[in-house]
């Protein structure tokens, strides 16, 4: 067993050890019991302040992007489509708004096509 500490303690508590567990229900308990009250709150400011810094790095931004993104809760696709392009590099963000992507993989894809041509 990998697990130390608190983390040991509260898994022995919960008897997990003889229970058929799904890895989802283990995850979901492990994050009720130990992430921070505000963790959500957290994940969308650093949502938010995501930025891609350089307009070469269109893979690195939509790296960064989609790992802060699954740190959050309940998104939407609008929501996420709208933070991805505020955080682009302006004349970029200008070249993919025009083509009113539906999906943020769409999106992700223009980007990466128009940092391309951009280059």
């Amino acid at each position: 067993m990998l697990l130390t500490g608190k983390a040991f303690v509260w898994f022995k508590s919960r008897a997990y050890v003889a229970a058929n567990l799904s890895w989802n229900v283990l995850k979901q308990d492990l994050h009720s019991s130990f992430r921070p009250a505000d963790h959500n709150r957290l994940a969308r400011t650093k949502l938010d302040q995501c930025r891609m810094t350089n307009p070469g790095s269109v893979n690195e931004y939509i790296a960064e992007f989609n790992a802060r993104l699954h740190s959050c809760e309940n998104v939407s696709t609008e929501e996420a489509l709208h933070r991805f392009e505020q955080g682009l590099h302006s004349e970029l963000a200008v070249l993919t708004f025009q083509h009113r992507y539906a999906t943020l993989a769409e999106a992700q894809s223009g980007a990466q096509a128009a940092g391309l041509a951009w280059k």
